[in-house]
């Protein structure tokens, strides 16, 4: 089985000054079932430059997806107009800004007066419908977060984790269709944490193509609780993680919006560290 890998990574891009040497020249690929490519495209969640060994992390390792970079092609000089999950997934979807496919927030959030609300219409064009008419199959496993039925959007198979995080053990909350091609979604059963999880139903969901076919892979397992998987526990333990620059920033030089963002860990009603901590501490 011969794969065309795109990976994407949200929300997070790097800017031009950040990055090392260009990556070397892409191998030739070979076609799939009848000829054409099969194509795996991994999303990631929230993941920053500084995650990754392939733009420079000098902590942390990647070597596989270091590989997909040196084989393939990465991104330079890239931006987004929206970043969060829901809008930036309807945007890699259709190719369009959130307010001409509508999904211009998350799902079930809080709208300030005045504000539009999110929806997603599930009949504007996307990749999958494409693919599909090409002869594609096609699958999505993990996050969705747009509030329609994956297969109104062109999905021949789905699982995926209904919400947008945690707790990555918990075998429920999993939501998919009973078979390849049905668009009938049923509350599913999968033990063990959400990353392995995920690979799993994505290898079970390609070996039931048989067709040429693009797999989504969605994993999320960035938002709180911030809950590794066991055999990663301890992989840091004993290292010292530095602050980033702007740790201590009190953005009193900062445009507003960097000053007001929401979202920080030590405001979220969920973190609960001892009462008896300085405002330092915390922090």
């Amino acid at each position: 089985m011969h794969l065309k890998v795109w990976a994407a990574s949200l929300p997070h891009l790097p800017s031009q000054e950040m990055l090392p040497q260009k990556a070397a020249p892409q191998p030739q690929a070979h076609p799939g079932r009848g000829g054409k490519r099969n194509i795996l495209w991994i999303t990631g969640e929230g993941v920053p430059v500084t995650a990754l060994s392939c733009y420079g992390s000098q902590f942390i390792e990647t070597p596989h997806i270091d590989r997909i970079a040196t084989e393939g092609i990465r991104f330079e000089n890239g931006f987004t107009t929206n970043a969060l999950c829901a809008p930036s997934r309807a945007t890699l979807l259709t190719g369009t800004y959130t307010h001409i496919n509508g999904m211009v927030g998350n799902p079930h959030v809080p709208i300030p007066p005045g504000d539009p609300a999110p929806h997603f219409d599930a009949s504007q064009i996307t990749v999958t419908k494409i693919l599909k008419q090409h002869g594609y199959q096609t699958g999505l496993v993990g996050k969705w977060h747009l509030p329609v039925n994956p297969a109104d959007v062109g999905f021949d198979y789905f699982v995926y984790k209904n919400g947008a995080g945690g707790p990555y053990y918990d075998p429920n909350g999993y939501l998919g269709n009973p078979s390849l091609g049905s668009p009938v979604v049923e509350a599913q059963h999968h033990e063990g944490y959400e990353t392995d999880v995920v690979t799993d139903l994505a290898i079970k969901g390609i070996q039931e193509f048989t067709q040429p076919f693009v797999m989504m892979v969605q994993y999320f397992n960035a938002h709180r609780p911030f809950e590794p998987p066991h055999k990663y526990e301890h992989l840091y333990e004993g290292t010292r993680i530095k602050e980033p620059g702007t740790f201590w920033d009190d953005y009193s030089e900062r445009a507003s919006p960097a000053r007001d963002a929401r979202l920080r860990i030590a405001d979220m009603p969920d973190f609960n560290p001892p009462a008896d901590l300085t405002s330092r501490q915390r922090k």
